[in-house]
Order: C-alpha cells, then sequence, then structure tokens
C-alpha cells in the first residue's frame, strides 16, 4: 500500500489566477513513518538485535515477520501494536516495561513456544493474540503459551481471556503440581499459577471455551494453581480433564528373575469406575518365563500384554527389569502368582488422586472460582486445597513436663493438672502468626479446649503469658516498640487430658491456609476422586451442582477437613447434588460453619451398598454446624454433635441423631424419620458423642407410603423427644385431590413391610425422654391389630395421643414417669431389656393421668384383644405387664375403657413388683370381672402372674367392671 501525501497551496491572487493553483504529490515509502514516536518493524533483525534508539516508542506491526525461534529483548518502555501483521514464532522474549495494543482478536505475537520473563505494563491479554490455538487438536499444546500469559498476567495483577476464535477448544498439557511454600524459593514452578505472588489476578474463559488436558501419566497435577495471591479469580468456560483418558500405569519390577522355565499369572482386576467396590472385570493371563534374567522376563512380560491384551487397549513397556503397563482410561489393580518360577516381583500401583482442575495453595486469600465454570473428568477433584507450614519441629508427650505455669513465668511441677514444654523453642520464622494444631498421627479425641503461650526473649528470659488460646486460630505476638525485650521464643502450656495425654503430637506453626475464598456459580462433574476437598479457612461456596463424583476414595462431593476445625463463618449454600457414589458433604472435624438451602437429589443409581438411599450428609467429628433450609431425597444424614438442624425437607430419607447436644427442630419429614444413633456400616467417621443429649422437637411426620422391611425409629434413648408429630396415612403430601380416595394408604405390618420403633438393645442408663408426640391415622393389618401400633422407649413420656396402640420397649431398668396421655388402643409394658429374676430393689413406673381406650372389635375373634381369627392365641389385654418383671407400678387417676366386648381381656399384671391405682376409672362395654386369683401365663381370664406383687385399687371408679382380690391385696374406697 503506498501513502500519498497532499500538499496544497494556497496562493494569492498576486501575479496568479485562481486556476494558478497547484497540487504537489509525493510518494511515501511503506516503511517511514511521519512520527518519530513511531517505529514500524520490517525484519526479523528489528526484534532479534533491536536499535535502542526505538525505545519508549510504539513499535506498530503492518507485515507479518518470523522471529524463526530467535530472541527478542525489547528496549525500555515500547508498545507492540499489530495493526495489519503479526510476529511468529518468538523464541526467548524478554519485557522491559512492554505494552501490547492489539487492532484485533486475529492479531498474533506468537508466544505459542517461547520462554517469557521480564516486566510489562498492560492489564488486558486475549489469549489469540498471543498465539493460543483453539483448533480442537489434542496434538496442539497450548501449555507453554497459557504459562506464559499467566506468568505476564501474574506479574501485573492483570486479566487473561481465553477468547473463542476457532472452536474455542484449548488443548494443553500439564505438569506435576507445583506445591512449594510461598515462605521458600519456589523450585517447582512448571504449573499454570494464578498469582503467584501477586493479586488480583483475573482468568476468564468466554462462554464456549474449553481447556482439555492432553492425555498423560502423571499422578499430581493441576489446571491452575492459586498460590500466593489475594483477591484473584478464575472464571467461565469449561476445564476438562483426562479421566476418561488417563493413563493409570501399573509397574511390574521384576527383582528376582525366573529361576525354572515356567509361567506366573497376571491377574488383572477392573472395578466399576463409578462403584469400586464393584468388579467389572477380572483377567486372568498365564505368562510362561524363560531360564534368563530379570531385564528377558521384563521384556516377555510387556511382549504377552501388547501380543494377547493389547487388542483390549493395554500398551506395556520394559525398560531393564521393570514393565510398565496401561489401558487409557482404566484404573485397575494387578496381583501375580509366581507360581513354580522362583521369580519375584514388586508391583506399584498409585492411586492417581491428585489430578484435579484447582488446587488452592497456601497463602490465598479472598480469591473467587465462578462465573458460570465447569470442572469436569478430572482423575482427582474439581477443587482442592491444602496448608503449609514452615517446617516446625513437632511437640510430643516427651517434650512435655507435667505441671503449670502461673502469669509471673514461675513453674509449679506439683500441679499435675497441667502440662508445658520444658524447653523454649523459636517462635515459627521469618512469620508474625502462629497457630496451635495436631498431626493428623494425634488422636482425633484428644481435644484441648484451650492452651496457652508463654513468650520469652531471645535468651529464655521470661516477658508474658496469654489469656488462654483456641486451637488452630492464628495469633500474633504483641510486638515490642518501647524498649522491652522482643518475643522471640515460647512455650506452650495445655491441661492434663487424662490418658490421652500420650497421644500429644501438635505444632506450633506459621500455618498458610487458603482463607476466605469464595466459589460459586460452578458445576463439578464426573471427577474421579472429590468434586471439592479442604477449600480452605472461612470459605463460601454457593450456587453450584456437583455430581457424578466417584471412582477412588474417599468420592464425596464435598470433603470438609481438619483445617476448617475452629474458623467460623464457612457457608455452603444453593448447592445442588446427586450420583456422587460415597456421599455429598462430608464434614471431619470442622466447626462453626452453615450448610443451607441444598437440593440432595435422590442418585439415579445406587452407587452404595448400604440400603437403597445415598448419604446426603455425615459431619462425623464436626461441631457447631447450622443445617437449615435442606432437602433431602432418599438420602441418609449423619448428625454429629452440637448440630443445629431445622427447616429442612425430607423425603423418604432419614435422619442418625447421634448423642452429643444436637438440635433437630422444625423440620419436615415426608415417609421419612429421625433415628437415635448410627448406621452401622454407613459412616465414615464418628466421635464418641459425650454425655449429652440431642434435642428432637417441634418435627411434622408424614407417611403414606410403606416403609418396606426396615425400622422406623431406633430408640437407644439418647434423644429428648418434644413435640414431635407423626401422621400417617396422610394424603396431602400426594399429588392429587386430597380427597381423593384412591390414593395410596399404607397399613402398618408385620416385620415384612412397617416396623414402628426397633427393639434397640442398649446397656447404657441413658436419659431421653419423650413429650408431646401426636400419633395419628395409624392403620394396622388385621392379623396384626394385637401386636402391632406405636413404640415408645422405657423412658420419662409425657403429652402424648396415641391413635393406636402402646408398648413400653426396651429400656435399662430405671425409675421413670409416664403422665398425661391418650391412647386409642392397648397398652403393654413390654420392657425386654428389664430383669425377672426377683432379686434387689425393684424399678417403679409411675402412670398418671392417661386415658387408654380399646375400641369395639371387628368380630368376636378379630380386633385388638382377641385376634385369634388368624391362627395360635394371637390375645392382648387392655393393660398387659411383662411376666416377672422386676418392677413396681403405680397408676393415678387413669381411666381404662374397654369397648371391646371380648371378656377376660381386660387386665394382665404379670410383674413380680406391687401395683396400685390411685382414683382410677374402669369402663367396659360388657360386664368384666378381673379377678386376680386367676394367675399363670397370661390368657383369657388370667389377670395375675404366679409371682406379682401386691395389688392396692384406691378409691377406684367402676361402670360394668368388678374385681376379685388374692389375700394381701386391698381396696380402699373414700
Amino acid at each position: 500500500m503506498k501513502k500519498i501525501l497532499f500538499i496544497v497551496l494556497l496562493i494569492s491572487s498576486f501575479g496568479f489566477s485562481q486556476e494558478g493553483t497547484k497540487i504537489l504529490r509525493k510518494n511515501i515509502p511503506d516503511n517511514i513513518s511521519l512520527n518519530t514516536k513511531v517505529f514500524i518493524p520490517t525484519s526479523p533483525t528489528d526484534f532479534t538485535s533491536p536499535n535502542a534508539a526505538n525505545a519508549n516508542k510504539k513499535w506498530e506491526i503492518q507485515t507479518d515477520i518470523d522471529l524463526a525461534g530467535g530472541s527478542f529483548t525489547a528496549p525500555a518502555n515500547i508498545t507492540i501494536f499489530l495493526n495489519g501483521g503479526n510476529v511468529l514464532n518468538v523464541g526467548t522474549f524478554v519485557g522491559n516495561n512492554t505494552s501490547f495494543s492489539f487492532i484485533n482478536d486475529d492479531a498474533v505475537f506468537d508466544l505459542f513456544s517461547a520462554t517469557v520473563s521480564g516486566t510489562f505494563k498492560t492489564k488486558h491479554y486475549v489469549a489469540t493474540n498471543f498465539g493460543a490455538i483453539d483448533d480442537n487438536l489434542n496434538t496442539t499444546d497450548n501449555y507453554q503459551v497459557g504459562k506464559n500469559l499467566l506468568d505476564i498476567v501474574n506479574s501485573v495483577g492483570g486479566t487473561l481471556v481465553w477468547n473463542k476464535k476457532d472452536t474455542g477448544k484449548y488443548w494443553a498439557s500439564v505438569q506435576p503440581s507445583a506445591l512449594d511454600s510461598p515462605f521458600y524459593p519456589t523450585s517447582n514452578d512448571v504449573s499454570w499459577f494464578v498469582g503467584n505472588g501477586n493479586d488480583y489476578v483475573t482468568v476468564k474463559h468466554e462462554a464456549g471455551v474449553e481447556i482439555i488436558t492432553i492425555t498423560n501419566d502423571l499422578p499430581s497435577t493441576a489446571r491452575y494453581i492459586f498460590y500466593n495471591t489475594r483477591g484473584s479469580q478464575v472464571l467461565g468456560g469449561t476445564l476438562r480433564g483426562d479421566r476418561y483418558r488417563h493413563r493409570y500405569n501399573r509397574e511390574i519390577l521384576v527383582s528376582t528373575a525366573a529361576t525354572s522355565a515356567a509361567s506366573i499369572t497376571l491377574t488383572i482386576t477392573v472395578p466399576d469406575p463409578y462403584k469400586d467396590i464393584t468388579t467389572l472385570e477380572t483377567l486372568v493371563e498365564v505368562i510362561p518365563l524363560t531360564l534368563s534374567n530379570a531385564n528377558t522376563n521384563a521384556t516377555e512380560i510387556a511382549d504377552y500384554i501388547n501380543t494377547n491384551l493389547g487388542a483390549d487397549g493395554y500398551v506395556a513397556t520394559a525398560t531393564a527389569n521393570n514393565v510398565v503397563f496401561y489401558k487409557e482410561g482404566v484404573d485397575f489393580t494387578i496381583a501375580i502368582d509366581v507360581g513354580t518360577t522362583g521369580s519375584a516381583f514388586t508391583l506399584t500401583q498409585s492411586p492417581y488422586e491428585w489430578g484435579h482442575a484447582f488446587f488452592m495453595s497456601s497463602k490465598t486469600f479472598f480469591n473467587k472460582i465462578g462465573g458460570g465454570i465447569v470442572m469436569t473428568e478430572f482423575h482427582g477433584d474439581g477443587i482442592s486445597g491444602g496448608q503449609q507450614g514452615n517446617g516446625t519441629s513437632n511437640i510430643l508427650t516427651a517434650h512435655l513436663t507435667n505441671g503449670y505455669i502461673d502469669e509471673f513465668g514461675v513453674a509449679d511441677n506439683l500441679n499435675t493438672d497441667y502440662y508445658y514444654l520444658t524447653t523454649p523453642r523459636t517462635l515459627p520464622t521469618p512469620h508474625e502468626w502462629f497457630s496451635f494444631a495436631p498431626n493428623a498421627m494425634a488422636s482425633v479425641d484428644l481435644l484441648h479446649y484451650k492452651y496457652w503461650m508463654l513468650y520469652y526473649d531471645v535468651n529464655d528470659n521470661f516477658i508474658e503469658k496469654s489469656p488462654t488460646l483456641i486451637p488452630y486460630e492464628s495469633y500474633y505476638p504483641r510486638v515490642m516498640g518501647d524498649d522491652r525485650p522482643a518475643i522471640a521464643k515460647y512455650r506452650i502450656l495445655v491441661e492434663n487430658n487424662g490418658t490421652n495425654i500420650s497421644d500429644f503430637y501438635y505444632f506450633v506453626n506459621s500455618r498458610s491456609y487458603a482463607i476466605g475464598n469464595v466459589y460459586e456459580d460452578f458445576e463439578i462433574s464426573h471427577t474421579r476422586r472429590q468434586g471439592i476437598s479442604n477449600p480452605g479457612i472461612d470459605f463460601t461456596i454457593r450456587n453450584f451442582i456437583i455430581r457424578d463424583v466417584g471412582g477412588q476414595e474417599p468420592q464425596f462431593a464435598l470433603d470438609i477437613e481438619d483445617d476448617h476445625k475452629h474458623p467460623m463463618g464457612w457457608m455452603i449454600d444453593k448447592g445442588h447434588f446427586w450420583n456422587n457414589a460415597n456421599g455429598d458433604i462430608i464434614v471431619k472435624g470442622a466447626s462453626n460453619g452453615v450448610i443451607s438451602n441444598c437440593l440432595h437429589k435422590q442418585n439415579s443409581w445406587n452407587p452404595r451398598f448400604h440400603d437403597t438411599r445415598g448419604l446426603a450428609l455425615d459431619t462425623g467429628y464436626g461441631r457447631q454446624l447450622k443445617i437449615y433450609g435442606n432437602t433431602y431425597e432418599h438420602k441418609n444424614v449423619h448428625l454429629d454433635i452440637n448440630m443445629n438442624f431445622y427447616g429442612n425437607h425430607l423425603f423418604y430419607s432419614r435422619v442418625y441423631a447421634r448423642q452429643g447436644g444436637s438440635l433437630i427442630n422444625g423440620n419436615y419429614l415426608i415417609n421419612s424419620s429421625i433415628n437415635d444413633g448410627t448406621k452401622v456400616g454407613e459412616t465414615t467417621s464418628q466421635s464418641g458423642g459425650g454425655n449429652s443429649l440431642t434435642y428432637v422437637y417441634s418435627n411434622i411426620f408424614k407417611f403414606n407410603d410403606g416403609w418396606v422391611n426396615d425400622d422406623l425409629i431406633v430408640n437407644t434413648n439418647n434423644i429428648v423427644w418434644n413435640n414431635n408429630r407423626y401422621d400417617f396415612n396422610d394424603k396431602v403430601t400426594n399429588h392429587g385431590a386430597i380427597a381423593d380416595e384412591s390414593l395410596r394408604t399404607i397399613v402398618i405390618n408385620d416385620t415384612g413391610n412397617n416396623r414402628l420403633r426397633a427393639d434397640r438393645t442398649t446397656t447404657l442408663a441413658n436419659k431421653g425422654t419423650s413429650k408431646g408426640t401426636v400419633v395419628t391415622g395409624l392403620s394396622i393389618q388385621p392379623s396384626n391389630l394385637h401386636r402391632l401400633g406405636w413404640a415408645e422407649y422405657a423412658a420419662d413420656l409425657e403429652d402424648f395421643r396415641i391413635e393406636g396402640s402402646l408398648r413400653i420397649w426396651s429400656g435399662v431398668q430405671k425409675d421413670f414417669r409416664i403422665r398425661n396421655g391418650v391412647i386409642n388402643g392397648f397398652i403393654n409394658f413390654e420392657l425386654t431389656q428389664w430383669l425377672t429374676d426377683g432379686v434387689g430393689a425393684f424399678n417403679t413406673i409411675k402412670v398418671k393421668d392417661i386415658d387408654v381406650k380399646v375400641p369395639i372389635e371387628i368380630d368376636a375373634n378379630e380386633g385388638y384383644l382377641n385376634n385369634t381369627q388368624y391362627g395360635g392365641a394371637n390375645l392382648q389385654a387392655l393393660l398387659r405387664t411383662k411376666l416377672d418383671a422386676n418392677l413396681n407400678l403405680v397408676f393415678n387417676n387413669c381411666t381404662f375403657i374397654m369397648d371391646d366386648t371380648s371378656t377376660g381381656l381386660f387386665m394382665y399384671l404379670g410383674h413380680r413388683g406391687y401395683t396400685k391405682f390411685i382414683n382410677c376409672t374402669f369402663i367396659a362395654a360388657t360386664s368384666q370381672t378381673i379377678d386376680f386369683t386367676s394367675s399363670g401365663a397370661f390368657g383369657i381370664g388370667v389377670h395375675t402372674g404366679t409371682n406379682t406383687g401386691a395389688i392396692t385399687n384406691i378409691n377406684p371408679t367402676v361402670d360394668n367392671v368388678s374385681f376379685v382380690y388374692r389375700v394381701g391385696d386391698t381396696e380402699v374406697l373414700y
């Protein structure tokens, strides 16, 4: 293109007419700029051998210039403006306060394979402007250009945009994860870092952009690593790992060659990729070995695999005496039977669980991952976090002295309620903060709720003692700027925790955590290990989907572990979960957090073996969590110590509430239940629970579907039940008109279908109670009218209404009270755990202000009391006690009404102790004679056992009921 300069001479009329005006044209060469501040390069040497005179200028690129791998050290303060031309194949590029400007996204300053260093000024970078290629070819490796751009963007706190120019799909390799501490020189700076010592960096993936991992065999990688940065963020797009293409190498080292020519047996076991407890395929291969050497045997094994299993995708390579083989995308285990070969092998089978989309490394504060980003198909986690210290030594029991140090630094070794660090140690350096926390080898139950720091100067002179401090929290020693000695050393002082002190394994360290990071508006799917592990301290996770996680333990969508035991304010909110192999959320040791407004959807397949429900939440060793507003579909919830579980909706789910002072209130449960304890074999962690009780109150239970051979409620008497309502055959939850009688109703059956309240044996004298229980709508299968209904643990029970029969069940012997209740059926003191030997003092059950009313029978031998139509005895009494139980009973102001016309089944008192009726009413539809002289095993007309104690009936009111007393029994009338 020629540039034409128009020079117009405006001449006055002196001597010339207007027609005499002249126009002169002058041709200007292409590469000449009229602006002395603009330089237009024309050849590679303008870059590889730049003229210092072109510093502080705009370099305007008008034609393509190929550096062919040459180096470019930029003069100071230039702006590279690509205006019609490109700079290609840059080898080494050193910036010097360099800026960039591009006419459009097609202009390229090619750093695809370059090595980049130096300083830069531009804040905004578009990937394709620097040679990134989105051609969706796995042979196009964008790793180096991505690293170059991140290095530049990190250095200026700028923004990198991965744009969609062609397909939007960028393939890029990954490198071994660089997990160095920011407190030491970085030794493995090969990963895609975000931040790397700089703050407020942004990486944005445009809509339709994917960064796809090139197939590899590395065990530990991450696409991005947040590292030593504050306020940085990665947004949008899709990050896709190589899970289904990864090479999970298995190694066979021939440590001893065959001593005889024979065969070994190689067994390859392939698990279900999302359910590792299930085996999909087992290959048994018989491989002949010759009498040679280890290297030859290794070659024979590799050749056999390639020849016989190659068609199935297995690839083997022998190097010296070591065989490495894999099948892309398939994790498997191997075993070898050496047979008679005399050979020996060492097998290496890495779990390959550390291939992540993100790693939140140390010293990362208030960063963000979100903007609709999708993380999928990584062979590790979507997001994983960690912490790093500065290498301080551990503090073990052997380093402690049994004694106390007071506020003046004086030791008292006679006070054995404490332990202190024997020798002062130097505070962690070079940092200004410290925390006190256990190593993983410490007993989890070793919970020091407070400790003290004793501060010393460099010469071990005592300066001051701290107040009580909290483990895991970060603290900052006082800076001495007023001529007092500087704090340089410390001792710790802890309470003697009894025998557990032998497990002492703690550190005083300047741990560098990921703190306050936000993860929002994202989706994680098909990751092999977990969705998110250890996201840091005081994190926020909200507005997200995590699904289809599984293949390598632990296999949870969210795993919140030890780093979070103390920190307050972390939140998981508005998450959607489904199809996660071991469960959705596990909280192992974390405390002071919130889990709210999440939807735990029913899994579309059953990844677990415990039951048909999934696991939504396990709070093993967790403390002080608020869990509210969540919806659980066909999933279990495990609550540990000090949980506040309220305002949740559960459908076909179950809550397991361990002892430990939790609050469970205001929940709405559809065909769901709350159990006392832990489902055996299901939970991955739990604490002992201590001696506190869990409080379950003001919950509403609705049942309109069969329970199918499972205990409805398991009660070990660790729970205080208060004002809970159970509505059976409630149609409000069905999708249809409430008045539609064709909607399904349930009938309480024998063990084949519904069981209400299991007989859970316990040897502890626990102190749970039940108050305000309302049970409505029970419908009993006719063949079981005489034996099924509602059951309550043998403990304090008050303010209840049961539309059905009541059994007082299980329970160690103790005094307790039952009062203020209505029972529309019989009452049976079954007391399955009570002794019957008549030895020792008897416990007393006091019953006051209850009404027991048995409805009229269906016919003469089908009803609550006489149900002999269905074979056998099938009998029950309106009031019945366990034969020979070591029990005293007192009834005060109780009413017993028998509308059933069966005779001889009003009352059976089989227990050994005394019975008192005080101001009680006895009413029968037909004449009933209660003859206490008729003794023996329970049956029609039998009213006492042979060992039944004295009966006292004080001021009874009767209607159609009369009594015959034994010698020693008493009736008192006022």
